[in-house]
């Protein structure tokens, strides 16, 4: 801003970066921050509803790794990340979605702890009930900046995993795929839907058909949007 002869600033977000930044936006600034600071926020593939792919990596089977790690070793590390857990399907956008089946019950974003619980993690079923308990799960409200969504649709994309045994870290699930963009499920992309009616800012919708998630920065058509939305094309 200040090296920029006090011009407003255009955020450019990926994946995590974009509920990092509504974060932000939502807790730590006010509208009169954001009308002085903030030209527009771009996100890249928002990953707003978090993925499965993150819970996946908690409870993946035990094949060898680099050298002589493991995969229970290698998701023990993983459980130590914030990031791993504050990516987990959420219920605000989720709802009652069941996400993981076992024959002991189905889970959801909001039983996820007892799934931790049950499984003897019992720190990640800490860390998401102190998440909740926090806010740190739904700060979805209108963001009060010109929002430009981009994201891909119609990419297959895991929504489902189910175990026939209880002994899920040495079991190949059995998966079921949804529509999504490769990593995040639909409603987790488009949330910024909702902020259209209840903004004076813009939100502009640009969904791209088969864009992957991780590729979305080297999307020709997804830069161009991007730099269009800027006034640069």
């Amino acid at each position: 801003f200040y090296m920029n002869h006090n011009k407003s600033v255009s955020v450019v977000s990926l994946s995590m970066g974009s509920p990092v930044f509504l974060l932000f936006l939502n807790t730590f600034v006010d509208q009169q921050w954001k009308d002085t600071y903030i030209h527009s926020f771009t996100s890249f593939s928002g990953a707003y509803g978090g993925s499965l792919y993150s819970l996946s990596a908690l409870l993946a089977t035990s094949i060898p790794l680099v050298g002589n790690t493991t995969m229970p070793e290698f998701n023990q590390m993983l459980s130590t990340f914030g990031s791993t857990v504050w990516l987990f399907p959420l219920e605000s956008i989720f709802g009652e979605k069941t996400f993981i089946q076992l024959p002991n019950g189905n889970f959801t974003a909001r039983t996820l702890p007892k799934l931790f619980e049950f499984l003897g993690n019992i720190s990640i079923a800490q860390h998401l009930n102190s998440l909740n308990q926090n806010g740190f799960l739904d700060f979805f409200k209108p963001p009060g900046v010109t929002i430009n969504a981009i994201y891909g649709t119609n990419v297959s994309t895991l929504s489902l995993m189910s175990w026939n045994t209880t002994n899920v870290y040495n079991t190949l699930p059995n998966l079921v795929f949804e529509n999504g963009d490769g990593t995040v499920l639909e409603p987790g992309l488009v949330i910024h839907k909702k902020w259209a009616s209840l903004q004076k800012q813009p939100v502009n919708d640009y969904p791209i058909k088969g864009l992957i998630h991780a590729l979305a920065l080297q999307n020709s058509e997804a830069v161009n949007i991007f730099l269009s939305a800027l006034g640069l094309l």
